[in-house]
């Protein structure tokens, strides 16, 4: 790759497409790939101030793309260093694209350029869009379910509604004697007034009411007293079950692969769809499908916190539950030497984690550096390898040997 700063004119009017092949490198995955630029205007240096710097593409899927990388300015007027986002080298094969600088409503596009992304052994074609597609689908189909429930209570609604018309004509009735006495009706409970009741109350329906409140100083003890499942996926009717994995009572073969100690005890969210059933753990943040009676596999919601250390290469820690029900780890770092934090995800059959420091505050006189940390995963263990550094400009690999702090947490998807 070519080291020295790629000229741009932008009054150039070429229809020719110009190759970054001499100055940019990038393989599918890649993420932060910079490209030095020098923007001029019939040979003098154009300036940046009040732009904001774009690039705009087609990969060889034909998809397009618009996406504004992060930029540093160089020392000279109209010197940019432009880093490409992850987007930009999601497709194996040919981009073509252009920059585009923008100022209010100030345009200026330059010509066409292309260049080649490689392909990545590691990745095998997975698609390294960002994985917040997945949770946003997700809250979709959590709010459609939503959804459905209101339409259920507003009919249940109606329904009360029409059961109080009959009521009130069935009272008038009995009043007039044309149906029933008084005194046969003794033994009934009335709609108004104190009334004891003595036995179970069953209700195969829905109950809704503005005003049914329980008596002062009465608990539902945690929604005690809804009803105790003990295989979610052999009920079926959707409503709000609860469970205690701790007193064996709920241990069927559906039991999730790790429950926090605060979810061991807690209540199942279940919507039946015909032959399909979701059940969402509320406490653990936990779904699973079970369609036709074969489960799916299980999508923790959110990242679940599975242990934290200080830890030197070699080091490792020891994890709340096993790797092995996780596809992904968020590792948080925060570097010995400048205690910044670095987030990252990263794959566990390939758990290695890359950032960088732009810094401009004394503690790297050539202004940045470049880490990548890789860890053994495996079981319980979460195991610090190396992290190395390179600084800007200079080929030598460093080894950082002083303790790092780094916390993990899981997460998975439907599998």
């Amino acid at each position: 790759m070519n080291s020295e700063f790629l000229v741009i004119d932008l009054a150039s009017q070429s229809p020719k497409v110009a190759s970054l092949g001499d100055y940019l490198f990038a393989r599918q995955g890649d993420n932060r790939r910079p490209l030095k630029l020098w923007f001029q205007q019939n040979g003098v240096p154009f300036s940046l101030t009040d732009y904001t710097v774009g690039w705009e593409q087609t990969n060889a899927q034909k998809t397009p793309l618009s996406v504004e990388g992060t930029t540093v300015n160089g020392s000279v007027n109209g010197q940019v260093i432009f880093y490409f986002p992850s987007q930009a080298f999601s497709v194996v094969g040919t981009v073509t694209g252009h920059f585009v600088l923008k100022k209010d409503s100030t345009v200026i596009s330059t010509i066409d350029m292309n260049f080649d992304v490689a392909a990545d052994n590691v990745l095998m074609g997975i698609d390294t869009a960002p994985f917040m597609t997945d949770w946003e689908n997700f809250k979709a189909s959590i709010a459609d379910q939503v959804g459905t429930l209101t339409a259920n209570v507003a009919t249940a609604e109606n329904s009360v509604t029409n059961l109080q018309s009959s009521v009130t004509d069935m009272t008038a009735k009995i009043t007039s004697n044309s149906v029933a006495t008084k005194t046969d009706l003794a033994n009934f409970i009335g709609k108004q007034g104190d009334q004891a009741l003595s036995g179970n109350l069953s209700v195969s329906g829905n109950v809704s009411a503005d005003a049914f409140n329980l008596a002062t100083g009465a608990d539902v003890g945690s929604w005690s007293r809804l009803k105790k499942t003990g295989s979610i996926f052999g009920e079926n009717q959707s409503g709000i079950y609860s469970y205690d994995s701790t007193d064996g009572s709920y241990a069927p073969a559906g039991v999730p692969p790790y429950l926090p100690d605060f979810a061991k005890q807690g209540h199942i969210l279940l919507t039946v769809d015909g032959n399909k059933k979701t059940a969402h753990f509320l406490e653990a943040g936990l779904t699973q499908i079970n369609t036709n009676g074969s489960n799916t596999g299980w999508i923790y919601d959110r990242p679940v916190y599975l242990g934290s250390g200080s830890l030197s290469k070699g080091q490792a820690i020891t994890l709340a539950a096993d790797s092995q029900y996780f596809q992904y780890f968020r590792v948080v770092l925060k570097t010995p030497t400048t205690q910044r934090t670095h987030i990252a995800l990263i794959y566990r059959d390939d758990p290695r984690m890359y950032f960088e420091e732009n810094l401009s505050d004394g503690f790297d006189v050539s202004g940045s550096m470049s880490y990548v940390a890789l860890f053994i995963i495996s079981g319980t263990s979460f195991k610090l390898n190396y992290i190395n550094m390179t600084r800007n400009g200079v080929n030598t690999v460093t080894p950082v040997t002083s303790a790092a702090s780094i916390a993990v947490f899981g997460m998975s998807y439907l599998i």
